[in-house]
């Protein structure tokens, strides 16, 4: 893949990232080497929501579609069972969380921590969605080994779930994400949720938005103009987006994009390095970053969580959850269970032993 800018003789490069072309070209090798894992979620998947151990066609194809040919959902159990065990103890925890600060007299600290903590709790618990995202992110967890959290805003606490196929890792990274170099989270934006980004175009640039680029991945979502006095404007579209038309986005293509976090070089204000991020197109050519923001987040716990199921053998793609290590044995223990049937239905049939071509005939 295309290395991260290193240190040259002309110094410190101000970011390490700055070609939206190698960025996209980046990610798309990154999604390359990720083919086999695909392969292995997608059986994984598939024997979780109970495909069959044969293929339908093949059986009709050589004669023995009469043979059993069940999935009996014990993936589906451990599954439901081990999702269920870590909410239990994600959930019946006093707080959500336990907010402490260091400033002023240490009594006041204390008390003021406590109070912070209370009332962050109750802002948790009193969010519809907070829930729900969590199960989701336990599922990912539990399924394949990760379970990706990422905050797409500096001012939002709320987290986001991502599928475990929509992050992306260089190979050799190791399954600590304070030692990630980057990463790239995949995703897919409705033309108005687009738009609300770059609505107040004076903000949305200060943020790091590059609106013309914005407005053309709109566009080029937009569906095709049909018919005599037709127009594809950019004028038309922000006029009925501007009018919350959801049949104008309905009828839109989904705008792919990658969002893409690399750590700076440390410098005296982020002796860490800072985590830069930054978005661009997936689709056609690629001329400019849809956002960029050079230094935007100190550390990777503001912008991405990885919950692992475990630390594998030190290296991210050796994680792997639940479903990728139940998938061997159940599947081998659907198709025995599937022959003892075929058996069993063998053995309780009448059995006729022609003694002449009378009888058989």
């Amino acid at each position: 893949m295309n290395e991260l800018m290193n240190i040259t003789e002309s110094g410190v490069p101000e970011s390490r990232l700055n070609d939206p072309k190698s960025v996209k070209e980046m990610v798309l090798q990154m999604i390359q080497a990720d083919d086999t894992r695909s392969g292995v979620r997608s059986k994984v998947k598939g024997l979780v929501d109970g495909n069959a151990p044969y293929k339908n066609s093949d059986l009709t194809r050589t004669g023995q579609s009469f043979r059993t040919n069940v999935n009996f959902r014990e993936a589906e159990s451990f599954l439901n069972m081990g999702v269920s065990a870590f909410f239990d103890v994600f959930s019946e925890v006093p707080t959500y969380a336990t907010v402490k600060i260091d400033h002023g007299d240490v009594n006041d600290s204390e008390r003021y921590s406590r109070i912070i903590t209370e009332e962050f709790d109750k802002m948790q618990k009193k969010d519809g969605n907070f829930d729900y995202l969590m199960q989701l992110s336990q599922h990912e967890m539990v399924l394949y080994g990760t379970g990706p959290l990422i905050f797409e805003d500096n001012f939002d606490w709320r987290c986001k779930p991502v599928k475990s196929a929509d992050l992306l890792v260089p190979d050799g990274t190791k399954s600590n994400v304070a030692d990630w170099p980057a990463c790239a989270v995949r995703s897919n934006y409705q033309v108005h949720e687009l738009y609300s980004f770059i609505r107040n175009q004076e903000a949305a640039s200060k943020a790091g938005w590059d609106v013309s680029a914005a407005r053309s991945a709109i566009m080029a979502a937009a569906p095709k103009p049909h018919g005599l006095g037709s127009r594809n404007t950019w004028e038309d579209a922000q006029q009925e987006l501007r009018n919350n038309d959801l049949s104008f986005s309905s009828r839109c293509d989904t705008v792919e994009v990658a969002h893409v976090f690399y750590r700076e070089f440390p410098t005296e204000e982020h002796p860490n390095g800072a985590i830069s991020h930054c978005i661009v197109d997936m689709r056609g050519e690629v001329e400019s970053f849809l956002f960029r923001k050079v230094n935007r987040f100190k550390s990777w716990s503001e912008c991405v969580h990885c919950m692992y199921y475990d630390k594998g053998d030190g290296m991210h793609h050796s994680v792997k959850g639940m479903g990728v290590k139940m998938y061997s044995a159940l599947e081998l223990k659907n198709r025995l269970r599937c022959s003892l049937v075929d058996a069993a239905m063998a053995r309780s049939q009448i059995m006729l032993q022609p003694e002449s071509p009378n009888d058989l005939n």
